[in-house]
């Protein structure tokens, strides 16, 4: 009897030495398998930087002679808004390529430790290039202690550009470099531990559809766009407030641009819910900072400027997804026929009472301004 109690132990404490064994060894391979992926991703990591790298040297072999640094601002807007068009100038109407739209689409990889994960806190750039300038005409600039924080519910990026009209008179390129901060919520946050999220250049084409996407291993970046024929470059030069109006710090706004062309694609000039305390972004003066002024517009056509106003403590039901949204309080739209050159002001007014507030009065600016239709000498 007591020879097969202790045969039973010896077994028992075999069984449980050999399961600790396994139990070490799979530790092990688990540990030799993230040490594997670690190295991996970092040697990933780090050959992208090295193409960001190449992309700016080769940039500047081939255009830093004639148009200085690559940073450097393109044309300015409003280039033949005042004062006569100089004879020797190529000014006129000609193809602008309208950008309504960036959106961040993820794409599913083959390691769960690659994927990005939703939200993601977004920095970097991203830019266009047309034949009047290949230096950078930024669509959306923002460094890493000003990221954006992009979700699946609302993964467009805010756009600040472009800075002036793009023309399209060779293929438009289209520049992305996007990196999404860590999201590991450790105190030692270091840019080391950022992931890339999207880099590449992509061109138009001559005939471009209504989307473009940047691919990239971790996600896809869509643009969407239009081509607009004999247009000309519209500046909303100013939004602001007059006659004493103000406008009631619980009421969110929004206000957006369409043309005639394609009047069912919004161009957003400003969101304050996406502002940091979701508030009218206005000055002193009583001017709204817009974060987006210019825009292509068809000579022969017309530029509408919607002004809406929300109140986000009502809510009612979208009838095309049944979710909650913020109840329109008052909206209002301008419509502007387009110029050749000079300014167009008009006035809206919104009745702001069911919001709590009264009458409001907004004085909008617009100015217009022909493009460039051929690249400056220094591009051949």
């Amino acid at each position: 009897m007591a020879t097969r109690r202790g045969d039973r132990r010896k077994k028992k404490s075999s069984t449980s030495t050999s399961d600790g064994g396994e139990r070490m060894m799979r530790d092990l391979l688990m540990m030799q398998r993230l040490e594997v992926e670690e190295e991996e991703e970092e040697e990933e990591s780090q050959a992208e930087d090295y193409e960001i790298v190449m992309f700016r040297r080769v940039w500047t072999r081939w255009h830093g002679r004639n148009f200085g640094s690559f940073d450097d601002t393109t044309y300015p807007a409003m280039r033949y808004t005042f004062g006569r068009i100089p004879k020797s100038s190529f000014a006129g109407c000609d193809n602008g390529l309208q950008i309504f739209s960036i959106k961040l689409l993820l794409r599913n990889t083959s390691t769960t430790d690659h994927q990005l994960q939703w939200p993601l806190h977004v920095y970097g750039l991203v830019a266009t290039w047309d034949s009047l300038d290949p230096r950078r005409n930024l669509l959306f600039n923002r460094t890493r202690d000003n990221c954006q924080i992009l979700t699946q519910q609302d993964p467009f990026l805010v756009l600040t550009g472009p800075s002036r009209a793009i023309v399209l008179i060779d293929p438009v390129q289209f520049e992305v470099q996007l990196k999404a901060k860590s999201n590991n919520n450790t105190l030692h946050d270091h840019p080391d531990q950022d992931q890339i999220v999207n880099f590449g250049v992509v061109d138009s084409g001559y005939l471009p559809g209504p989307t473009r996407h940047c691919i990239g291993k971790r996600s896809e970046v869509e643009f969407t766009i239009s081509v607009l024929d004999r247009s000309i470059e519209a500046t909303i030069i100013s939004v602001q407030l007059v006659g004493g109006s103000s406008w009631p710090d619980h009421l969110q706004g929004r206000l957006v641009s369409r043309t005639a062309s394609a009047i069912h694609q919004e161009i957003v000039l400003l969101d304050s819910q996406k502002q940091q305390d979701g508030k009218m972004p206005i000055d002193d003066g009583g001017f709204i900072q817009l974060s987006r002024r210019v825009v292509s517009v068809e000579l022969a056509g017309q530029l509408i400027v919607q002004v809406l106003a929300f109140n986000s403590q009502q809510q009612v039901v979208d009838n095309d997804n049944d979710n909650k949204k913020d109840e329109i309080v008052a909206k209002h739209e301008i419509v502007f026929d387009p110029k050749e050159a000079s300014l167009s002001v008009e006035t809206c007014e919104l009745q702001l009472g069911g919001g709590g507030g009264g009458p409001c009065k907004l004085q909008i600016s617009v100015a217009w301004s022909l493009v460039d239709r051929l690249p400056p000498v220094g591009y051949f």
